[in-house]
């Protein structure tokens, strides 16, 4: 994953200048603006790393592309950790600064050195009073690349189940009905395996779903079930009964096709975007003004 991040690689050197072994009044002092300057740049990439999040994973751009990939979640997980790897970074640094800074006498500082001092203690306010939200957001992104993770998941299973019911109509078509019953069968497991997938998808409480589409897919396999007797009385020949039978399973579908049908994409996306905004992207501007 390719980022463009503040590079820290100066402030890690900075650091054990500033930190190791006894530091006198006049060192602390001294060094108050490279500790600025650190605290400012770990910030900096905090931000960074939600905004940059945020304009590549928001839901409405990964509408544009309709695709999930697996790399694409490996992606997001490592920003996670970036995010992760920076508090605490910082959190060390911090705990640092506050055993040296706690161990001098700050009266010698000058003007300009006490404008530095203040400007680090606002920071690091700053850095504590916001600390939980970013805990709270990185917590939210897991659950985010979980549900993307399940609807990549989903959308393989819908191609699947197309691929096979083209495969069923074709053996249909040709009256090789235990060939279709096959397929058939494939067929009503991928819808089982889509309710399991459904139903974790639901638990994640990105969006919510009516009774009815809760249960959508067990009407599902219920319309394919009577389409699998359909297809044993026309193995048997039974005409007249199966003509009946194919009258029952086309009402049943109609019925689930027009319950499905009462949740429109739009909704949906509209429903999930809501969530991403007040649960992620509400974050990425968190530390705006100590990014350059």
């Amino acid at each position: 994953m390719k980022k463009q991040l503040i590079v820290i690689g100066m402030t890690l050197v900075l650091f054990t200048v500033g930190f190791s072994g006894c530091v006198s009044d006049n060192e602390f002092n001294e060094n108050l603006d490279i500790h600025s300057e650190n605290i400012k740049a770990s910030l900096g990439n905090i931000n960074f790393l939600l905004w940059k999040y945020d304009n590549d994973y928001d839901w409405n751009i990964l509408m544009n592309y309709l695709t999930f990939t697996e790399s694409m979640l490996i992606d997001m997980e490592e920003y996670e950790s970036d995010i992760i790897d920076e508090m605490d970074y910082l959190d060390d640094y911090i705990i640092d600064y506050q055993d040296v800074r706690d161990g001098t006498n700050k009266n010698g500082l000058t003007d300009k050195q006490r404008v530095v001092y203040n400007e680090i203690e606002t920071m690091i306010e700053e850095y504590d009073s916001n600390k939980s939200s970013i805990e709270l957001c990185l917590s939210n992104m897991e659950t985010y690349r979980k549900f993307l993770n399940l609807t990549r998941i989903k959308l393989q299973k819908l191609e699947d189940f197309e691929s096979k019911s083209t495969l069923m109509n074709f053996k249909v078509e040709a009256e090789e009905y235990e060939e279709a019953k096959e397929y058939l069968g494939d067929m009503i497991q991928i819808i089982i395996e889509s309710g399991e997938n459904e139903t974790l998808r639901e638990e994640l409480g990105i969006r919510e779903y009516s009774e009815e589409l809760s249960g959508i897919h067990d009407l599902w396999v219920e319309v394919w079930g009577l389409y699998d007797e359909y297809l044993d009385l026309l193995i048997d020949k039974k005409y007249s009964q199966a003509n009946n039978k194919y009258d029952e399973y086309s009402a049943k579908y109609d019925d689930a096709f027009e319950i499905e049908s009462s949740e429109t994409i739009t909704e949906t996306n509209s429903e999930v975007s809501e969530w991403y905004q007040n649960n992620i992207g509400t974050y990425s501007d968190l530390f705006e003004e100590y990014y350059d």
